[in-house]
Order: structure tokens, then sequence, then C-alpha cells
């Protein structure tokens, strides 16, 4: 058993008000707002913010929408295989055939090991930058990444040195 009260302890009073069934009466200020808020239905906090004036280059940011996802999947997961699936992408997206077997793709790329061309690959796929033809059992290169290869051409350049 403990030697002490709470009234050991020099606690100031707060003066609280008795406990009661009544709702507290309205105060000014923020007191008003409290009213408000209590009267307000849930779905007025949950309103969508009122849209403000546009950018000019949000329309066009909207009809890119799947662009912009493909280039999002291409980039998340582990930073250090970024350049690898970016180098792979520009890589099939500047082939000529829109159709490449795994061993052709292999041969676009000799010194990776199979297994990191077969995360970036199948990165590529989740993306919605190649599609797999099973029949065919070929790699398809889609409208999509043909999209984001052209935003990303410059890129996929070789440097040139400034004069």
């Amino acid at each position: 058993m403990p030697d002490f009260s709470l009234l050991d302890f020099d606690l100031p009073d707060l003066n609280l008000p008795p406990l009661s069934d009544q709702p507290p009466a309205p105060q000014a200020g923020a007191g008003s707002y409290l009213h408000r808020a209590t009267r307000a239905p849930q779905s007025e906090f949950f309103d969508p913010a009122p849209a403000g004036p546009q950018a000019p280059w949000a329309p066009r940011l909207a009809r890119q929408a799947a662009v912009l996802e493909a280039w999002r999947r291409l980039c998340q997961g582990p930073a250090a295989g970024l350049p690898q699936r970016m180098g792979l992408f520009l890589t099939l997206a500047e082939q000529d055939v829109p159709r490449l077997s795994r061993a052709q793709i292999a041969q676009l790329w000799p010194d990776q090991p199979h297994e990191a061309l077969d995360r970036a690959l199948h990165r590529l796929l989740v993306s919605g930058l190649l599609a797999w033809e099973g029949g065919q059992r070929r790699y398809l290169i889609t409208p999509l990444a043909r999209q984001l290869a052209r935003l990303l051409q410059p890129w996929g350049q070789a440097p040139t040195s400034a004069a």
C-alpha cells in the first residue's frame, strides 16, 4: 500500500464546474465555432476543398495520367535498381521491332544477371510498358512505352560536350 495520496501533492485548484447533463452555453469567439461544430454534420468536415485557379499545364497532365502512372511505377522500388530499369526501358523503347523474345532482350543486356533482368522485366510488365504475348512467347513494347520514351528521349541520348 502506498504511503501517500493525491492530497500529498500540492496541485492547483482548477475550479472546474460541476458535471451536468446540459450542454455548455455558447461563448463568444472560439465558443461560437465549437457550437457550430457540434451542430454541423460530419460530412461538412470531409468535403473536398474548393477548386482554386487551375494551372495551365493541369489539363495536359490529366490527359497524360496513364503515362504518369507508368513513370511512377517504373521509378518506385529500390533506388539501386532504378538505373538498370531505366536503361533497360530506354534500350527496349528504341528498338525498331515491337516484339522481342527473352533471348533477344538478354542479348541486348549481356552483362546483367538473369535474376536482375527478370526483376526489371517484371517491373516493366507491371508498369504497363511491356505486355506478354504467351502464344508467341514474346514481349510486346506497348504504345504507352513509346509515349513515355518520347518524354524521356533526352535521357536516352548520349551527352554532348559544350563547346
